[in-house]
């Protein structure tokens, strides 16, 4: 399964946002099981990078360890899912 992760679904996880965060972890603990394509947009990725760097700089490094090695980039990544076709 391709799945299009949102700016907002990393933050609530990595900065534990109330309310939020377990959800956020639930999905994407899930997008990371074998069978599923995890992908996001560079321009998530930062701002994702930008907001740690600034709340939780402790987790920035984190970021650059487990997100980049979990999720897919592509140049047209967000054009594709806007479209609803993920090639």
């Amino acid at each position: 399964m391709i799945v299009f992760v949102d700016t907002n679904i990393f933050l609530d996880a990595l900065l534990n946002r109330e309310g939020l965060a377990t959800d956020s972890e639930r999905g994407l603990n899930k997008c990371s099981k074998p069978g599923y394509s995890m992908y996001t947009s560079s321009v998530s990725f930062a701002d994702i990078t930008y907001f740690l760097t600034k709340y939780r700089p402790a987790k920035a490094e984190i970021l650059s360890e487990v997100l980049l090695k979990k999720s897919k980039y592509s140049s047209d990544a967000d054009k594709r899912f806007s479209e609803g076709s993920a090639k």
